[in-house]
């Protein structure tokens, strides 16, 4: 879980760290409103190269997984793979709707990079 640490100024709270407070330009992928998942890149200051950026799937508040951008790249085409490491995906829909948020992030991740 993502803790922002933030600071009080005049008052109110803000937020000390640039990186932090942009979080990702899409903060999620899918949210519950009308999915069963609620995917997005997590950010963290330990990552070093995009093969270790985060995509985390929750299934509720308590359930989740996290993927590195390497496990995503051999998930994307291969839902049964997505089933076998996520016991909450229920059939083929849902992991080829998971493969797409996957597809997402994997694009976004290699927009990141290029600019870096």
């Amino acid at each position: 879980m993502i803790r922002l640490k933030c600071i009080k100024k005049n008052g109110k709270l803000k937020k000390r760290n640039n990186e932090v407070n942009k979080l990702r330009e899409i903060m999620s992928y899918s949210k519950w409103l009308d999915s069963k998942f609620y995917t997005y890149w997590a950010a963290s200051n330990t990552v070093y190269d995009k093969g270790d950026e985060v995509f985390l799937v929750h299934h509720d508040l308590t359930t989740y997984r996290g993927f590195t951008y390497t496990e995503c790249k051999g998930m994307i085409d291969d839902t049964l793979k997505i089933k076998g490491k996520m016991n909450f995906v229920d059939n083929d829909e849902e992991a080829e709707e998971l493969q797409k948020y996957m597809k997402q992030f994997i694009e976004n991740v290699d927009n990141e990079y290029l600019t870096k």
